[in-house]
């Protein structure tokens, strides 16, 4: 699919390409000289009081960026350009104070629009209680016709996608890296899964690889394209808890999924909790949230999963929380199968591990 190439969406994926520029001073291009597309023949003195000392390389980058060529990379990618003056520019993004320049997008660029999203985030190392409840909770959304939305990170974050795709449901992934980097790499074939069914979407141009503070900033493009968002697990330092303030400021619902006060898992929603969140005190109270209080879909199933004689032998031995070690006795398998097996189940988000490291089983055997 072809990417825009009206002369304001160019305007936009060059700023998008140009270090240092975002969504403030993209605001002031516009302010001060009108339509992003402008930025084309506008004098240095004219681009000085927006940009400052980075003027004169900012011209240099703008006298020579192809965006012809550009373009042509994307599509080769297939990858599409999303610009904020795009009809398929995200509305739910529009309305908070700082919305992206642009997005670049695989998969459905359309499917923000067309259904309501909740989003939920945790751990990467969450418990075995977080994967259960994360997965409870999207069959609760996605049988009631609700997205789900999510950072494709490890541990709650990719529960929350896999859990959405087994039920033939919408999910999108807002990445903290350009959007063809797959990050983190165990998460290779939900990352192709979501592109297929969903969308992989990110602010930042491909190529480039996370850095510190770009977590942060995709966080605010989760809660911005969700109408709740669920905060399931998380220490007092996570970005579970960041996402789910930024959805506050942003007028969203938020959360949380109340836990063990033993566990520093739980400070992340205890904290929201204290300072208002929704408490989830059973599955389908989320559902409040959206003005819904049945499920709409009732014959949603997941999709069956054929496993080789190999899997199920592990899947089999499989109890919470269990070591290699007692997997390859109760297996009877050799360690060499046991970890080869481990690793394409985990990369399909059948089976994790837990806090402490150990393999627990967060999808049954169909």
């Amino acid at each position: 699919m072809s990417v825009t190439s009206d002369m304001n969406s160019t305007a936009c994926m060059l700023l998008s390409y140009f270090p240092g520029i975002g969504p403030y001073l993209y605001d002031e291009f516009v302010r001060i000289l009108g339509e992003p597309s402008t930025i084309f023949a506008a004098k240095e003195k004219d681009l000085e009081p927006i940009l400052a000392g980075r003027t004169s390389s900012f011209v240099r980058f703008r006298d020579t960026f192809n965006s012809t060529k550009t373009l042509s990379m994307l599509n080769s990618l297939n990858i599409q350009y999303i610009a904020r003056t795009s009809s398929l520019y995200p509305t739910q993004l529009s309305t908070i104070a700082d919305p992206p320049i642009g997005l670049f997008c695989k998969g459905n660029p359309q499917v923000w629009n067309r259904i309501p999203y909740c989003a939920i985030v945790g751990s990467r190392m969450p418990t075995h209680y977080g994967l259960r409840a994360t997965a409870d909770i999207v069959k609760v959304v996605v049988r009631s016709g609700i997205g789900v939305v999510s950072g494709m990170a490890l541990g709650i974050d990719a529960q929350a996608h896999s859990s959405a795709l087994d039920l033939k449901g919408k999910t999108i992934a807002v990445l903290g890296c350009g959007v063809d980097i797959i990050y983190p790499q165990q998460n290779k074939y939900l990352y192709d899964k979501i592109v297929e069914n969903g969308a992989v979407i990110s602010e930042f141009p491909p190529g480039m690889f996370a850095k510190k503070g770009m977590f942060i900033a995709r966080n605010r493009i989760i809660a911005a394209l969700s109408t709740v968002v669920v905060c399931v697990e998380g220490n007092e330092h996570s970005g579970a808890l960041i996402t789910a303030r930024y959805a506050a400021e942003q007028g969203r619902d938020v959360a949380a999924l109340p836990g063990s006060i033993y566990s520093n898992l739980s400070q992340a929603p205890h904290i929201l909790l204290r300072e208002g969140a929704f408490p989830l005190s059973k599955i389908d109270d989320v559902l409040e949230l959206f003005g819904k209080t049945k499920y709409l879909c009732e014959k949603a199933e997941p999709t069956e999963r054929q496993y080789t004689e190999y899997e199920r032998q592990i899947l089999s031995s499989l109890e919470e929380g269990n070591t290699i070690d007692y997997i390859v006795r109760a297996s009877g398998l050799s360690l060499a199968k046991v970890s080869t097996n481990l690793s394409a189940l985990e990369l399909e988000g059948v089976i994790s591990r837990d806090e402490m490291g150990q393999w627990i089983r967060i999808r049954n055997l169909s």
